[in-house]
């Protein structure tokens, strides 16, 4: 097993830690029916090299893939809010800083732009009532369906970050 969650949190190999936003409820729950699409997702965090990965996406099997994206953050004003309906999301920082907003009250998010089924998105106004939690290659972040979530604000300068996002099917 790749990954462990108990009463004291989240234990794997994977040297960087989990944001203490995660939870571990909605975790805990959805390991429980598909332990397989964990394992796989941590198993490449752990045994790849990160930083030598391509840009692009990785397919692990039919549930879980990989998207590698650079980008320069943006500021807070210039973000929004999303969530998805069909995946999770697992985001972990290979290089930079960032800011990620959190925040588990969607009903009282005004919608932006409606659900896009295609992407796998919704897009919510930013609001100031979300928890903005730092970013970088010490610790992952994991988002389910309902929390949204708002990347790549910048920490302290807008900067280039390259970033990995595992997508684990819902």
């Amino acid at each position: 097993m790749y990954l462990q969650i108990d009463h004291n949190g989240i234990s794997t190999n994977f040297k960087p830690q989990p944001d203490a936003s995660i939870s571990l409820k909605d975790l805990t729950e959805h390991y429980s029916k598909y332990p397989e699409r964990w394992d796989i997702a941590f198993k490449f965090l752990i045994e790849n090299d990160l930083p030598e990965l391509p840009l692009g996406r990785i397919d692990l099997n039919e549930e879980v893939f990989i998207n590698i994206a650079e980008y320069t953050t943006r500021n807070l004003e210039d973000s929004v809010y999303e969530s998805h309906y069909k995946y999770i999301d697992i985001q972990y920082l290979i290089e930079g800083e960032e800011l990620m907003g959190v925040n588990r009250n969607i009903p009282k998010l005004e919608i932006t732009q409606p659900y896009d089924e295609e992407k796998d998105y919704i897009l919510y106004r930013n609001d100031e009532n979300g928890d903005m939690r730092y970013a970088s290659p010490e610790n992952y972040f994991i988002f389910f369906p309902a929390d949204a979530h708002m990347p790549n604000v910048k920490a302290k300068e807008n900067s280039l970050v390259r970033k990995l996002v595992v997508k684990i099917k819902y």
